[in-house]
């Protein structure tokens, strides 16, 4: 009996010293995984412009200018056959031309403009033919045909950005020509180069800002011109106002 109760006692002490092994549980909540996501973002762009100091060049954006001028040289007067009446004036078809205006680059807040263009004039003196019978009145037509190569500066606007004045210098190689007429034998045909500048003021009224989209300097304006310079023996010297269109294209 001793010995049974013995035997009992190791058996529980051995039992008791067994390790626990603790049972495997397979749930993968347990173990969760590690995903990557990519959320698509659109891209937004920034636009810089600078502006300050003078030295940025401006925008190669360009206009074009529609003129029509009074102009006429102040003492043209050519050697005749006849005495003349009158000096070459405005005739017929005043000066018109068409110039394409581009911006070059900003200085002192204002924007510096190179233009090119052509232009047109017919300029008209009349005179008298004496005769046994009667006095006749004869005239003779001179034309003008210019290429102008010049550069404008225009300053800031004056209290609106849509008022502003520009000044322009140009170059103007000049062809003149006339057919034979009682005042010359043999017609005029001769080329110079003579010099202009003007004076503007562009103002864009409400009608052009929003349904045409006119930008500044576009708009309509005036412009007081003044030339100086010969062209084969004829002082092309002169003055006169001027109206102006000028859009975008």
């Amino acid at each position: 009996m001793k010995s049974v109760y013995v035997l009992t006692m190791v058996l529980l002490f051995s039992v008791a010293a067994l390790p626990v092994t603790k049972p495997v549980v397979n749930d993968e909540s347990l173990n969760p995984t590690v995903q990557d996501y990519t959320v698509p973002v659109e891209q937004q762009s920034t636009y810089i412009r600078a502006t300050g100091n003078g030295d940025e060049y401006a925008p190669k954006i360009s206009d074009y200018e529609f003129t029509s001028a009074s102009w006429s040289p102040s003492a043209l007067n050519r050697a005749s056959l006849i005495p003349a009446d009158t000096n070459f004036q405005t005739g017929p078809i005043p000066m018109l031309g068409v110039a394409r205006v581009s911006p070059y680059r900003y200085a002192l807040g204002g924007v510096i403009e190179t233009d090119f263009g052509v232009y047109y004039a017919r300029l008209t003196r009349n005179g008298t033919v004496a005769s046994s019978s009667s006095d006749t009145t004869v005239k003779e037509n001179l034309d003008v045909a210019a290429v102008k190569m010049g550069m404008s500066y225009r300053v800031p606007g004056l209290g609106t950005r849509f008022l502003q004045p520009s000044l322009e210098l140009d170059v103007m190689p000049t062809w003149i020509a006339s057919e034979r007429s009682a005042f010359e034998q043999y017609g005029v045909n001769a080329l110079g180069v003579i010099f202009a500048a003007d004076i503007k003021l562009m103002y864009c009224p409400d009608f052009m800002q929003a349904p045409m989209g006119a930008k500044t300097g576009e708009g309509v304006g005036v412009a007081y011109l003044v030339t100086e310079g010969s062209v084969g023996g004829s002082d092309m010297s002169g003055s006169g106002l001027q109206g102006i269109l000028r859009m975008g294209f």
